[in-house]
């Protein structure tokens, strides 16, 4: 069964947590506040984001309520 993951912080920890999630075939967004972070996940994820994980609104915009 497929699941929704979300992955704050794409430093090297969450840049593998994400890549083996995604290439397990699940559902991966990757959230960073660095633009280079998020341009090295791209193709590694589902999703990649910029913003902030600490404000509420990149939260709701990014689904995190819906994450398994």
């Amino acid at each position: 069964m497929k699941k929704r993951f979300l992955v704050v912080g794409i430093g090297q920890l969450g840049h593998s947590l994400a890549r083996n999630l995604f290439a397990e075939g699940q559902e991966v967004i990757a959230l960073d506040n660095d633009p280079d972070h998020i341009e090295t996940i791209k193709s590694d994820c589902s999703f990649a984001v910029v913003g902030d994980a600490q404000d509420i609104e990149v939260l709701r915009e990014v689904g995190a309520e819906k994450v398994d």
